[in-house]
């Protein structure tokens, strides 16, 4: 800088010393140090100088930039080479060097393009000039794009150049990534030269999505439009045809597709079933697909499942034609000559004759086996009898004996009682049930314990005989002697005398046990009075003595058991002389007389606790009558027990308790309204009220007035702080120092609750002071700068922005939520004086083209300004974006919201030439070309409405998914129809006018049909009367029997219609059963229809839903005699032999006279027993032995015995006898009281005429 200035004073001297003359040099030649250089020509001269030089200073860098105003506002915005590089411009550019020197000051060779923010890379590193690229003299603003230097022979249509073109490569050296694109390429295409698809290098908007867009179809679409179903992209010849719907296997797989698919029929409608192509020669036995047998490999062998009637054993080597034979007859679909396989009979009766003559019924594989007719062995357990012991060495002939009359022999029913074979010999005492006792190894298993008299003690050894003789006498079956199990008495008494004469109404098992008589066991706890304490100690004799029993005679000496006094009197003295009354309980107990119990007390006034309970009773009762219960009657009165003279009262109890005197419990709160906490609480009584327990003050002051006085921080009375301690000092603090103030006013948070009292509360004042933040934080408010808050003149409620519990001042958040103008989005983040420059704070607008007019006019994708979009930019913008480029138009709130393939394309592809307003919505306007090229069907043609929305939704992502809704003509598409192609039926290309009538396009169908022939029968052409429009083929066609007087049921679901329409008769057919069945009822022998004059009304016994005419049933539930027990399960011919249905007696004695004749227990017909059968036998019993005869006389319980031991006369019933089983001595001893008593049988039903002993 001094330099300088000397160089200046030089100058100044030279200049004066200089000779005047014309050759004399000038000024600005001697000052300065030399020429400038061409490009700062213009500021040559000492006037000049100033441009660059400062004063003293030196070459100034702002001088410069005053010149190069580009420059500076690149480094800036820290953009270009010379942003990085720092300050000091004449560091690179020097000047005074002359005219032609190049201030740039660049060297070519060593400069780094790369620092300009552009590295030249591949063949731009080898531009040898810069040039070549800057063709000014200036650098700054050259644009790097590759238009800017190369020719862009594309046009624009393309994107980004370096996709295809590459800086490493010559231009024509293209590496394109095809696969980056919506059509990646792969096999042959991958081999085609790119113009063979982009001709006239057209890039974009080329049809890739169908191979129709590139190829011909040489299938004119027979096969649809998906040709990779078949071809792939490595090769056209290379056909790979998967069968989905049908895949060929086995011998499919070797046909010609010629063979299947003539002429270029590709589709084919008939293909599920293989009767489609193959001829059925089951005639529809078989309901279920002919793989379940063939297999496409081979028709022959077949592989059936037989699972429905397995073949095993025998049946497993039989050939198939031996059950399955070729007959001529009537199938499933129709007459023909083939092997019947269905219906066959699965039954062995079908093919094996019944030996047993329908005994066993018809489910033979209960014995029999395939393997082998003949049984080894029957096992006998799995039947109603089971064998065992002695009866499994009987031999069979010995119980199944054969049937004369059907020379079969009998298995069933046979009768398996006991008494069926054997004789009772207990003559009926212990029922039929004799496996009770008996075995079947002739051993006795009889359990008295299971009996109603168990036996136990020494009941067990006495032998049976002792108690069950033989006698003479009426048993349940009758008279006659037997060993006499039942009836027995079974109380003690039937055998053994009372030897306590009725004292005891007890059952002797009460005290006495089988084992022994003597010792016994009374509980006196179940008796009227329990043994407890020294009672039960005390032997039996010393209550219970030899006493005089007289009645009943005679008289006897026994021990008196009942009754005896329970009274404690009855045995004790009372030594009370009745004082305290006779309830001994109150006090005494049963375990000792002196251990008086104290609980006497809890019933007094008085209950006794702690140390009462061990005072003697003397101690309070002094005298007799009542005792005071006050506790100052005894601890002060009688003895002076209180140091405090009754001062704290008389009732003791609220602060003593009768276990010790102290330590008292004394809730200082409740008593005087002072509760003790803290410090408090330890203090002894006399510390606050002296030695005699005066009253203490009731404030704090009284106390505490010294520790009020004392204390400086805060100085309590300087201050002229509250005397009331407890706004600050809780009586739980342990220490004064622990005091806290409440601030009610302004409470303290966040750095306020730290701060100590005198960092606000200044010169001791703690009243009167503001509690507004400004009072105190006005210097903040001031120095504040970022923003400035005295600047922008902000409200001095700081609470508007800062919050109380913040740390620091920096931490204040201005509420934008509370303006106009919610902060969202980019907005968020931005400072505040990013909107708010120079501190302009209030009355700016809310709008955002306000602050984003610069992006509104600058964007060009659309362009905003030239298109006149409205300058409201929520529309398309939301506030919660996060920059200007997420803005999207809501197309849903014009008259044409973005649905389908509409959703994915650009604004300019519809909005053309930037016009956004005034376009149709209607979709023709735009998709007339597609109208007018579709040519499936062709539109133009045909006439086709240009509304488009008929047949194309605007939810399609293609022109080809369009669909016409058939649904809302006269003929909706059902069945067959919903996938055949519309030309099949609009051939032509007409689309109106059209018949919906089936017959105007099936006529071929219906004059082709044969089964049934419909042109020759004459059915209508009604073609809905059978086939319905749901019908995925004409062969589905049903005729709808219910609607005639003959609905199908049973048997006749399954026929052909040709089985009754034969000879194509359809109409004036009879629905009466006897027309076609007439064969069935004359071949009909079981019972014989013909012979017997059965009505031909089939229906009487053959219901419409039998599925075959062996079901048949006769209702006998219509005649006089309806079927009910045995009956049943009888064959038809068992009642009516000989043929003979009708006239027939219902009278039971008609058939089973022989029945009647041959019973004798009881003999029917020797008692003379009416032949009116159902007196005693009912209908519905299933066997002639469950006859019962309805009784006058009860028989219930004892009396349900057999007939002759009441009916003892023989073969006369009107006869009964009581007395074989009422013994005289006995009845007597019960009937002492009854006057008029008669032992007669007579009188005994006179008096009990239901059997019961107390009537």
């Amino acid at each position: 800088m001094r330099s300088s200035q000397s160089f200046h004073i030089a100058a100044m001297v030279m200049l004066l010393s200089l000779p005047r003359g014309g050759e004399a040099q000038s000024l600005d030649e001697l000052v300065s140090p030399g020429e400038l250089s061409q490009a700062h020509a213009k500021q040559s001269g000492i006037a000049g100088c100033n441009s660059c030089h400062g004063s003293d200073k030196g070459v100034l860098d702002s001088k410069c930039l005053e010149c190069h105003k580009a420059l500076a506002g690149r480094i800036a915005a820290g953009k270009g080479y010379h942003a990085g590089k720092g300050s000091g411009c004449i560091r690179c550019h020097t000047e005074h060097l002359g005219r032609g020197f190049d201030v740039r000051g660049l060297d070519e060779k060593k400069f780094n393009h790369a620092e300009t923010g552009y590295r030249l890379d591949g063949l731009h590193a080898s531009v040898k000039s810069c040039v070549a690229c800057h063709r000014t003299r200036s650098f700054v603003g050259t644009a790097t794009a590759c238009e800017a230097c190369h020719k862009d022979r594309h046009q624009g249509r393309l994107p980004d150049c370096s996709r295809c073109h590459s800086v490493d490569k010559p231009m024509k050296q293209v590496t394109f990534d095809h696969s980056a694109t919506r059509y990646p390429l792969a096999g042959a295409h991958t081999r085609v030269a790119c113009a063979a698809c982009h001709k006239n290098e057209a890039y974009k908007g080329l049809a890739f999505a169908a191979c129709s867009s590139c190829h011909r179809d040489p299938h004119q679409g027979g096969l649809g439009p998906d040709c990779t179903r078949c071809h792939t992209v490595e090769a056209w010849k290379g056909v790979s045809v998967t069968h989905r719907q049908f895949p060929l296997t086995g011998k499919h797989a070797a046909l010609a597709c010629a063979k299947c698919h003539p002429a270029g029929k590709w589709k084919l409608t008939a293909f599920a079933k293989c009767s489609d192509c193959h001829r059925d020669i089951h005639f529809g036995q078989f309901t279920q697909a002919c793989q379940a047998c063939h297999t496409a490999t081979t028709f022959k062998p077949a592989k059936f499942d037989h699972g429905v009637y397995k073949l095993d054993g025998k049946h497993s080597a039989v050939e198939c034609a031996k059950c399955h034979k070729k007959e001529k007859g009537i199938f499933p679909s129709g007459p023909a000559t083939a092997v019947r396989y269905r219906p066959l009979k699965s039954d062995c009766a079908s093919c094996h004759r019944d030996p047993h003559a329908a005994q066993l019924g018809s489910r033979c594989e209960s014995c029999h086996t395939t393997a082998s007719f003949k049984i080894a062995g029957l096992d006998h357990t799995k039947t109603r009898y089971p064998l065992d012991a002695k009866h499994a060495k009987v031999a069979c002939e010995k119980c199944h004996k054969r049937d004369p009359r059907s020379n079969a022999i009998l298995y069933k029913p046979l009768p398996f009682t006991c008494g069926a074979c054997h004789k009772d010999v207990h003559l009926g005492q212990l029922g039929r049930d004799c496996d009770s006792c008996h075995l079947a190894t002739g051993q006795l298993r009889f359990d008295h314990n299971a009996s109603a008299f168990k036996l136990a003690g020494k009941h067990i050894t006495v032998p049976c005989e002792k108690c069950h003789r033989r006698e003479k006498g009426t048993f349940a079956s009758g008279v006659g002697e037997a060993v006499r199990y039942k009836p027995l008495g079974k109380t003690c008494a039937s055998c053994h005398a009372d030897y306590h004469r009725g004292q005891f109404k007890k059952d002797c098992a009460a005290c006495h046990t089988d084992v022994t008589f003597k010792p016994s066991t009374f509980a006196h706890a179940s008796s009227d009075y329990e043994l407890v304490g020294a009672h039960a100690s005390i032997v039996c004799e010393k209550c219970h003595k030899v006493d005089r029993f007289p009645a009943p005679p005679p008289p006897a000496d026994l021990t008196r058991y009942r009754p005896l006094p329970r009274e404690c009197q009855g045995c004790h003295k009372d030594p009370h002389s009745a004082t305290l009354g006779n309830d001994c309980q109150k006090c005494h107990n049963s375990r000792g007389w002196q251990a008086v119990d104290v609980a006497f007390h809890r019933a007094t006034t008085f209950p006794l606790t702690g140390r009462h309970l061990t005072v003697p009773c003397t101690e309070c009762h002094l005298q007799a009558g009542s005792t005071p219960t006050a506790c100052e009657t005894c601890h002060w009165q009688r003895r002076r027990d209180d140091p405090y003279e009754t001062r704290l009262g008389s009732t003791c109890g609220q602060c003593h308790n009768t276990t010790a005197w102290s330590p008292a419990s004394f809730d200082h709160g409740v008593a005087t309204g002072f509760a003790l906490a803290a410090e408090h609480a330890n203090l002894q009584c006399a510390a606050c009220h002296g030695g005699k327990l005066g009253k203490a003050p009731p404030d704090c002051t009284g106390c505490h007035a010294d520790d009020y006085e004392r204390t400086t921080a805060p100085p309590h009375k300087a201050a002229g702080l509250s005397t009331d301690c407890a706004r600050c000092h809780y009586p739980g603090d342990g220490t004064w120092a622990a005091g806290r103030y409440t601030h009610r006013i302004y409470s303290p948070e966040g750095k306020h609750r730290t701060a100590d009292c005198a960092a606000c509360h200044r010169k001791g004042v703690y009243s009167g002071l503001a509690p507004d933040c400004f009072s105190c934080h006005r210097a903040d408010y001031n120095t504040a700068t970022s923003p400035d808050h005295r600047q922008a003149k902000f409200p001095t409620d700081c609470t508007l922005c800062h919050v109380a519990a913040d740390v620091s001042w920096q931490k204040g958040r201005f509420d934008h939520e509370k303006t106009d103008f919610p902060l969202q989005g980019a907005h968020t983040k931005l400072a505040c004086d990013g909107c708010h420059r120079t501190g302009v704070y209030s009355g700016l607008a809310s709008s955002c083209y306000s602050c984003h007019k610069a992006d509104y006019d600058a964007t060009t994708n659309p362009d905003h300004k030239k298109s006149g979009f409205s300058t409201d930019c929520l529309v398309c913008h939301k506030a919660t974006d996060a920059k200007w480029q997420q803005g999207s138009f809501d197309h849903s709130n014009t008259d044409f919201p973005l649905q389908g393939a509409h959703a994915g394309v650009e604004c300019a592809k519809c909005h053309k030439g930037g016009v956004y307003t005034g376009l149709s919505a209607e979709c023709y306007s735009c998709h007339k070309p597609d109208y007018d090229a579709t040519t499936q069907p062709d539109h133009k043609a045909s006439g086709f409405p240009t509304t488009c929305l008929v047949c194309h939704r605007a939810t399609d992502n293609s022109w080809q998914q369009g669909r016409f809704d058939h649904g809302s003509t006269d003929f909706p598409l059902q069945g067959a129809h919903t996938k055949l192609a519309c030309a099949r039926c609009h051939s032509g290309g007409v689309y109106t006018g059209l018949s919906s009538d089936c017959y105007s396009c099936h006529k071929p169908d219906y004059d082709a049909t044969t089964r049934p022939n419909h042109k020759a029968s004459g059915f209508p052409t009604t073609c809905l009367v059978c086939h319905r429009a749901t019908d995925t083929g004409w062969q589905q066609g049903r005729f709808d029997h219910g609607s005639t007087d003959f609905p199908l049921q049973g048997a006749h679901t399954k026929l052909a219609c040709a089985r009754c329409h034969s000879g194509g008769v359809y109409t004036g057919l009879s629905s009466d059963c006897y027309s076609c069945h007439k064969p069935d009822y004359d071949a009909t022998t079981q019972p014989n229809h013909k012979a017997s004059g059965f009505p031909t009304t089939c229906l009487v016994c053959h219901r419409a839903t039998d599925t075959s005419w062996q079901q048949g049933r006769f209702d006998h539930n219509n005649t006089g005699f309806p079927l009910q027990g045995a009956h049943t399960s009888l064959d038809c011919a068992r009642c009516h032999s000989g043929g003979v249905f009708t006239g027939l007696s219902g009278d039971c004695y008609s058939c089973h006279k022989s029945n009647y004749e041959a019973t004798t227990n009881p003999n029917h017909q020797a008692s003379g027993f009416p032949t009116d059968c159902v007196a005693c036998h009912y209908r519905t019993d299933t066997s002639w032995s469950q006859g019962r005869f309805t009784h006058n006389f009860p028989l219930k319980g004892k009396h349900d015995v057999a007939c002759t031991v009441c009916h003892t006369t023989p073969l006369n019933y009107h006869l009964f006898d009581c007395l074989g089983c009422h013994t005289q001595a006995t009845t007597q001893e019960k009937h002492k009281e009854v006057g008029g008593f008669q032992y007669t049988s007579q009188a005994c039903y006179a008096c009990h005429p239901d059997g019961k002993g107390d009537d």
